[in-house]
């Protein structure tokens, strides 16, 4: 199993345990791409130098190339080996194990959008002696996958880590210069199930992630060893969004009064929202008063809008994601005049409240 230093650098992280590793970051000046790399797996296993091994190739390796086209690309690759000791009929130690992982890339708007990697493997030694063997025989599972690609644009990247079973680490840097000077966000998650999310900032420009690496290791079994098996399975989605951007539809039942932008203005630091034909104008708005939240804080208060104005929040923190949440104050309606005595008022219609929430991205 042919992994590079940095993989290596990376497994450190953990001994016989599973370590993810993403590291995304601004690379060198190099050939714009919307995607080239490759994904690989590979599987082995080590041995006492007093024995032998049946497989002709004890570290295999599968690398497939990658495309921002949408379709799975799939490493795959299986390995048994048979270990055996001479003068020694009963000291016999076989290994199995297997490996698999999925890329699937995908673009819009010439650029890379979304990347997903699935990997997932299985392992086992299995000593004819037991805890008396002596060959002291290991497997070891690994892979990575290293890709670049260029930005058009700045890029909002989430990198979202899953594990079942083992240790899952993220980590998104904007520089591999000096880790003095790289801003970075990252997690560490681990145990039966866990989930770890890390976000940064990309610039225009030639980026690389690099890497993701699946490892883990089983023993044969011996006085201080009983995990001679093991299964795991791990996943990274990494997707790369426009700064700013509203996350999904907004909700609630005031949408037929406002529609809040689909973006924040980064550059202004502003956000705005346009008030529909629904609301009415002048002395038939529908609405007494609109109040604007944004991560729980109120920003403005807007008295009886006009349909087809704009309302603009401003100063919201770039480095932060907005939750905008609009509550609206309906205008009751006055009860009909009477026209002839025998006829009762009608009742009064309308008021009440709306809200329309919307959640956007930090713009930087």
């Amino acid at each position: 199993m042919h992994l590079s230093r940095a993989a290596r650098i990376a497994a450190l992280t953990t001994t016989s345990a599973l370590a993810a590793a993403t590291l995304v970051a601004m690379a060198p000046a190099a050939q714009a791409a919307v995607i080239t790399g490759t994904t690989m797996v590979g599987l082995g296993s080590t041995k006492d130098a007093a024995c032998t091994d049946s497989a002709a190739d004890t570290s295999p390796d599968q690398t497939v190339p990658l495309a921002a086209d949408g379709a799975a690309k799939t490493a795959s690759l299986s390995y048994a080996n048979t270990v055996t000791k001479a003068g020694s009929p009963g000291e016999v130690t076989t290994v199995t194990a297997s490996a698999t992982s999925t890329v699937t890339a995908t673009q819009a708007a010439g650029q890379l959008s979304q990347v997903v990697i699935d990997t997932s493997y299985s392992a086992s030694v299995n000593a004819a002696l037991g805890a008396a063997q002596t060959c002291k025989v290991s497997a070891n599972i690994g892979g990575q996958t290293t890709y670049q690609f260029d930005l058009v644009a700045p890029a909002y990247v989430t990198v979202t880590t899953e594990a079942r079973g083992g240790v899952v680490q993220s980590i998104t840097a904007n520089s591999l210069s000096s880790l003095s000077t790289v801003r970075l966000v990252g997690n560490f998650v681990g145990g039966p199930h866990s989930v770890g999310t890390a976000s940064a900032l990309l610039p225009a420009g030639v980026n690389y992630i690099t890497q993701y690496v699946h490892q883990d290791q089983v023993d044969a079994a011996s006085p201080t060893n009983t995990r001679t098996s093991t299964t795991g399975s791990a996943k990274t989605t990494i997707t790369l969004q426009t700064p700013g951007i509203a996350q999904g539809a907004a909700t609630g039942d005031g949408g037929k009064y406002l529609t809040l932008a689909a973006g924040r203005d980064c550059t202004a630091g502003t956000l705005a929202g346009t008030w529909t034909k629904a609301v009415g104008k002048g002395k038939k708005s529908k609405i007494k008063k609109a109040q604007f939240f944004v991560n729980g804080t109120q920003v403005a208060t807007v008295k009886k809008p006009k349909k087809a104005t704009t309302t603009t929040l401003t100063g919201l923190d770039p480095s932060k994601a907005a939750a905008v949440e609009v509550k609206l104050t309906l205008v009751k309606k006055k009860p009909a005049k009477k026209h002839h005595a025998h006829r009762a008022d009608k009742p009064t219609k309308g008021g009440g409240t709306a809200t329309v929430e919307q959640s956007y991205l930090p713009c930087s």
